[in-house]
Order: structure tokens, then sequence, then C-alpha cells
């Protein structure tokens, strides 16, 4: 077990792209996972227990009867297994292994053992990873299930990490399609709606639990392939938001209240196209608020002004500002043109 951990450490960099961009793998049931963790299975002493989660399709493995059992938890990609985390104890010192992150040591002796740390350790067991969130809905005969899992118990405010898992079932019970990807967070939303304004529901989870500027994982159904599809260009969106009454999508980027820009979609021909885009920059103490629109033709300059020294005219309750600010108002609206 020792050389395959120093093996998986050099390959670090090659398994964290895989892990970074998502985990899909086919529906398999147990004999089958077992199959493709043959070459993991083969290296087990008597001493060692596995389980296997056709869910999740992850591989955890324990030390049996021993003071200090390593734990071992293992992932597939491209049908090939890989460590995904690792916990064991040496000298007094608290290892822990992840994927793409290398090997962390908390020392025992020269620190105290945290008390998280160890029920960290005691809880790596697969019955132990209960959902922090869990949706359940159905597409026609389909039934899904998305779940946020811990990946370990020990928990920092923002970079905690979690699994997002999900399962699609047919009516016969059996996995039709399975995925997943690691979220950062301690409290990852689920949303189920219809993204794309076809009738048929979809669904994203936030990639990171972050106050702005955060990316989710948009997965969009197909009903003509009978399965859910990861879309690019919804996932590489900031902040969206999705208006079913106007079929718009709403996406942008903001670094504070007078620094932000938020677009307007459009799905045409099944694509998403950008209808209209709105600012707010501040150029030293100048607020300028500007609409550029392309329903028209090219993306040309629609409305624009500028207010010097807003900042302090704001904050000293000047009636002007906030009338700068509320002539923004309607262009919100896609289709008023002034």
């Amino acid at each position: 077990m020792g050389r395959r951990l120093g093996f998986l450490g050099l390959c670090g960099a090659l398994l964290a792209l895989l892990w970074c961009a998502g985990l899909t793998h086919p529906p398999l049931g147990e004999a089958a996972l077992l199959e493709q963790y043959d070459s993991v299975l083969s290296d087990l002493g008597e001493d060692v227990s596995y389980t296997v989660d056709t869910g999740s399709g992850l591989l955890y493995l324990a030390e049996q009867d021993t003071p200090c059992p390593r734990r071992f938890v293992y992932g597939l990609a491209g049908g090939r297994p890989f460590l995904l985390r690792a916990f064991w104890f040496q000298t007094g010192d608290f290892h822990y292994v992840e994927l793409g992150v290398g090997e962390r040591v908390w020392p025992g002796q020269r620190e105290p053992f945290p008390s998280d740390m160890l029920d960290c350790y005691a809880s790596t067991r697969p019955e132990a990873d209960a959902p922090f969130r869990q949706e359940t809905f159905a597409v026609g005969d389909l039934q899904v299930t998305l779940e946020i899992l811990p990946l370990w118990d020990i928990e920092f405010p923002i970079f905690s990490p979690r699994l997002a898992a999900g399962t699609v079932t047919g009516p016969d019970g059996q996995a039709v399609q399975t995925f997943a990807d690691r979220v950062w967070g301690p409290a990852i939303p689920i949303t189920v709606e219809d993204m794309d304004f076809d009738g048929w529901p979809d669904f994203r989870y936030e990639l990171g639990d972050f106050t702005y500027n955060w990316t989710e994982s948009c997965w969009r159904y197909e009903p003509a392939a009978g399965l859910f599809r990861k879309d690019p260009v919804l996932s590489g969106l900031s902040m969206p938001s999705f208006d079913p009454e106007r079929r718009e999508v709403w996406s942008g980027e903001r670094t504070s209240d007078f620094d932000w820009e938020r677009r307007c979609f459009r799905w045409v021909d099944g694509r998403l196209t950008v209808l209209r885009t709105l600012s707010a920059h501040m150029e030293s103490a100048d607020l300028t608020l500007t609409v550029t629109d392309a329903q028209r033709g090219p993306a040309a300059v629609l409305w624009q002004v500028t207010m010097p020294d807003f900042p302090d005219r704001f904050f000293a309750g000047d009636p002007e500002a906030e009338a700068f600010l509320a002539s923004l108002a309607p262009w919100w609206d896609s289709s008023y043109f002034g």
C-alpha cells in the first residue's frame, strides 16, 4: 500500500486535472465496480476490509483489529482507480492524503492533537457519510437523486471539500446514469429548475460557497438521449439566474456596489445569445452607468451617464445621486429602448 501511495503522489497533478474536471462513470453494479478496482483489491491483506458504494462508485478500505487502523477511499476515472483520500497515524502523527493536494501531517507530539481530527478519523466509514444536502425529483419515468456528501469531516469555514454525486434510475430501479463533481464549502445549495425553458427540469449546484462571483455546475436534461449533460456555457457563467417568464438568463460579476456588470442572455437555436449588458464602473470618484445592447445589430452602447464625485454625494444623502442610480432601473427590461 505504501508503494501505491508513493506512485499516486507522483501522478497527483494528472489525477487532479481529472478530478477537478468532474468525474463521470457509467452505471455499474457491485460486481462490475469490484472488477474495476481489481488492481487495488488484489494487493489487500487479510486484515483489510472493503465496501463499494454503487451510487457514487467509491471504494472504502479499512484495516481491522489494529489500534490505529488506516482508512482509504478510492474513486474511478477513465476506468482506473485512484486514491481520493487516506488517513493514518504514524509515530504519533496524523497523516492525511488528498488527491491533487498531497500529504498533510498534523504533528501529534509538537502540538495537541485536535479533537475534530480524531472525530474525522473515526467517521471515515461509508455509513458515516450522511449527505449535507439531498434533492430528489422525477423526469418522466426517471428518478433523480442528488447529494452533497462530505469528503472528510474536518470543517474549514470556506474550503471544506464536498462531493456532489448524482444517480438517475429508471422505472426498474436500475441506475442509468451516475456522475460526480468536487465542490467547496459547508453549505452548497442544489437548485432544480428549467434552465433552458424547454419544459424539462434541469439542475445545478454551486462549485464554491462564496458570497459573490460563484460559478455552478449546470446539468441540462436531453429528452432524446434520456440523460443529463453538463452544459459548459452555463457552467462558466458567474452568479447565474433564470427568468422563466421572460425566458432570459442573467449572469455577471461584482467587485463592489459601484463596480459590477450584468449580462442578459436568451436561448436562440439552442445557444445562449447575449441581448444586453448593464454595468457600473467607478473611475476615481466618477461613477459611470452603461447599457450595451445587441438586439438590433452588433453590440453598441445604447445609453451611458456619468456623475462626478459620486461617493461623497451618495453617502451625504444627495437626492441627485439616488436619482442617478434609479435612472438605470428601466433598462433592466430587455425590451426597453428609452
